[in-house]
C-alpha cells in the first residue's frame, strides 16, 4: 500500500509537471513594440560618446573619438559633433585632429571635418582651417577656408590647400602666400 501511494504521488507530480510545461509551450513569443506612425526601417541611428577605428594587417590605421554621431542609413553617412582622432602613418608619425563636427562616409572611410579644425603632425607641422577632408584611398588632406599650414620655419596661408598626411607635398589655391623664416 505504501508503494502504491508513492507511485500515485509520483504519477500526479509528473502529470502536474507535464501540464505546466504544456502551458508554457502554448504561450506566444514576445512581440516587438509597434513602430510609431510614419516610421520606417531606414531611420537614422544616434550614438553618443563613441569611437571608430580601422586596423590593417594588425596595425592601427586611424581612430576617431566622437561626442555625438547620427548615422543616416540611406546615404551611409555619419554626421559627427565634437570630433578628435589620430591617423597613424607608416613612418611612425601620428596626425592628431580635432574639430567641432563633420561627416564620415562609412563605405569609403573618408572624413570631412568642419568648424575649428586643427591637425598636428607629431614629426612637426600643423594645419588650421574651417574645413578639412581626408581621403583614405588617396591619403590626402584637403583644407579649405582660412587655411594656415605651419611646418618648421615655413608658414603658408590660402583659401584652399591639398597635401599628403606627412605635409611633404603641398598645393595652395586662392590668395596663397608662403613665408619662410617665420617663427610659428
Amino acid at each position: 500500500m505504501k508503494n502504491k501511494k508513492m507511485l500515485l504521488t509520483i504519477a500526479a507530480g509528473m502529470a502536474l509537471l507535464g501540464l505546466v510545461v504544456f502551458w508554457l509551450m502554448q504561450g506566444s513569443a514576445p512581440t516587438a513594440p509597434p513602430k510609431p506612425p510614419g516610421s520606417t526601417d531606414e531611420e537614422n541611428l544616434r550614438v553618443l560618446n563613441s569611437s571608430l577605428k580601422e586596423e590593417k594587417d594588425g596595425r592601427l590605421v586611424w581612430e576617431l573619438q566622437i561626442g555625438e554621431m547620427e548615422y543616416h542609413r540611406k546615404t551611409d553617412k555619419g554626421t559627427m559633433k565634437n570630433v578628435s582622432g589620430k591617423w597613424y602613418r607608416e613612418d611612425g608619425s601620428v596626425l592628431s585632429i580635432s574639430s567641432d563636427g563633420g561627416e564620415l562616409l562609412l563605405s569609403k572611410k573618408d572624413v570631412r571635418l568642419k568648424g575649428n579644425v586643427r591637425a598636428n603632425l607629431s614629426s612637426g607641422g600643423e594645419i588650421a582651417a574651417d574645413e578639412l577632408g581626408w581621403l583614405q584611398s588617396e591619403d590626402s588632406i584637403t583644407a579649405s577656408g582660412s587655411v594656415r599650414l605651419t611646418k618648421d620655419d615655413v608658414v603658408a596661408t590660402a583659401d584652399k590647400a591639398v597635401t599628403d598626411t606627412g605635409m611633404e607635398q603641398l598645393r595652395l589655391e586662392g590668395n596663397a602666400e608662403v613665408r619662410k623664416g617665420v617663427q610659428p
